[in-house]
């Protein structure tokens, strides 16, 4: 019995069969682990290398907005110096030619926007006192009536008033009939504030004014004279225009934007920016009020006025884009810039219509005929013209001989009114042959605005010398002197130029206009005030 127990018992089939297939189960577990394994380091070697790939071209993208940032810094500067170089050519040029006033006015455009970096801009505060230094050398001191001038005149939606802008700070309303002043709309800070723009609302209860040295545009009761909205811009303001519905007020600040802006709360609606290198120059409004169009560096833009959204680039000028305006549908966009060109574009798809080709000097005014049927220009050229833009033909030419400061139609388009910019007539034409029908003498310095009335009655200017003036368009007298503010009496240039001494007028001494003697710090923005 012992020797039985002792015997190994026999490995059947079964067991056997049953070891070999744990073995090869147990292998191919193994197997599949292995498996598992080699793809979980596949896929980290993948992740690894991906995440190696982006932060390469994170640092490639990086290197190259930087580079691109810097590259357009350079280019701006690089433009402001040629637009610098540009202002000092043609302000020299206005020099040697005599037109002191407007030589200074071009030379101070050259100045970028207050407060631009160094790194983009040419110049410096050295630069503004040798522009005025210079200013101080070219041009002896004179005796000069009025405020440094008026930049705008304009007449209510009815006719029966006329706003006016000044460099005395106070925007004035008066009254067409008897040539009263109804209201007075004081800037903050007074005099030497720069009004560039003042014009009604639509329904005439609103006046709008743009200043230039505190940045603001302004929306004031028409009636009474007090201030209603503040539109505070990073840049001086240019221009500021109601839209033909009375809903927007649109403005253009130096610091190449444009703004809209809501008429009763003062909430901005939209900025167009982006698309100018330089200062905007102009802009104007649809009659829908669906659309800006807004005019630089070569180059026109339309703009969607409540998304500011860009429509169409209107390209193909190769000088600077002076003024812009649309037809009386909107349809349709006429350009004018400094080769002296004038183009027509449709406003929706920004395809070039019309060259009209005259001028060969800068294109200051441009402006659509009440049926859209036909644009007059002005010109640095000395003359005007009347274009039927479809065959692109010049229909009427008139020479005045001095740059064109402003041209527009009167409402019924049969006749135009022209200013000399640097002269002192404003002449009515004839739209259709360019014969002259009145001359307006007596300004002096230049005639930076002009308008017909509603009926076209009576014409309002706005020179240099301070003053506006009303005329009847037929008789061709002069109804009233609108005079602003304190007058200077004298001037002249001290300590080498570094300082200006202005001399208040005598004979308008009073509680408003006190006798005075100002010094003024060249150095400063704009040849100012010391303060």
């Amino acid at each position: 019995m012992a020797a039985r127990k002792a015997e190994a018992p026999e490995i059947t089939v079964a067991q056997r069969a049953f070891v070999k297939a744990s073995e090869e189960a147990e292998t191919t577990r193994l197997g599949k682990e292995r498996a598992q394994l080699e793809t979980i380091a596949a896929e980290q070697r993948a992740r690894a290398q991906s995440q190696r790939r982006f932060a390469c071209a994170l640092l490639v993208l990086g290197v190259l907005v930087l580079g691109g940032l810097l590259a357009a810094m350079l280019q701006a500067r690089e433009t402001a110096h040629r637009e610098a170089k540009v202002m000092t050519s043609v302000a020299q040029r206005a020099i040697q030619e005599g037109h002191h006033d407007r030589a200074m006015r071009i030379a101070l455009q050259g100045l970028p926007p207050e407060g631009s970096l160094a790194l983009v801009t040419s110049w410096s505060d050295g630069s503004r006192g040798k522009t005025c230094r210079w200013r101080a050398t070219q041009r002896p001191a004179r005796s000069a009536q009025g405020p440094r001038g008026l930049d705008h005149a304009a007449f209510s939606p009815g006719g029966e008033r006329v706003v006016t802008a000044a460099n005395d700070g106070r925007a004035r309303i008066w009254e067409v009939d008897t040539g009263r002043e109804i209201a007075v709309l004081n800037h903050e800070g007074g005099r030497g504030r720069y009004i560039w723009r003042a014009s009604f609302s639509p329904d005439g209860t609103r006046v709008l004014t743009a200043t230039a040295d505190d940045r603001t545009a302004r929306v004031w009761d028409a009636a009474t004279g007090r201030e209603l909205l503040a539109l505070k811009h990073q840049g001086r303001v240019g221009r500021a225009a109601f839209s033909p519905n009375g809903t927007r007020v649109v403005t253009l600040s130096d610091d190449l934007s444009a703004h809209v802006w809501d008429a009763a709360t003062g909430n901005k609606v939209a900025v167009f920016k982006g698309g100018h290198r330089f200062r905007v120059q102009d802009m104007a409004i649809s009659s829908d009020s669906a659309h800006v169009v807004t005019g630089s560096d070569r180059t026109a833009w339309v703009w969607d006025a409540e998304t500011g959204q860009e429509i169409a680039a209107l390209e193909g000028h190769q000088g600077m884009v002076r003024s812009v305006a649309f037809s009386p549908v909107g349809a349709l966009v006429v350009t004018g810039a400094d080769e002296g060109k004038v183009r027509v574009w449709d406003a929706k798809t920004g395809r070039e219509i019309a060259v009209l080709q005259g001028h060969d000097n800068e294109v200051w005014t441009v402006a659509f005929s009440s049926d859209g049927a036909r644009v007059v220009t002005g010109s640095a050229d000395g003359t005007a013209r009347v274009w039927n833009w479809t065959v692109g033909r010049a229909i009427a030419v008139h020479a005045v001989h001095v740059p064109v400061g402003y041209a527009a139609f009167s409402s019924d388009g049969a006749r135009v009114v022209v200013t000399e910019r640097e002269g002192e007539a404003a002449r009515v034409l004839n739209a259709s042959t360019g014969k002259e029908i009145a001359i307006f003498r007596g300004q002096q310095y230049g005639i930076w605005s002009a308008a017909f009335s509603p009926n076209g009655a009576r014409v309002v200017t706005a020179s240099a010398d301070g003053i506006a003036r009303l005329w009847d368009s037929g008789s061709r007298k002069q109804r009233f002197e609108l005079r602003h503010g304190c007058g200077a009496d004298d001037g002249g240039f001290i300590a080498g130029g570094a300082i200006a001494v202005t001399q208040s007028s005598r004979d308008q001494s009073g509680p408003e206009c006190p006798h005075k003697i100002m010094l003024w710090n060249p150095r400063s923005r704009g040849c100012g005030p010391r303060r």
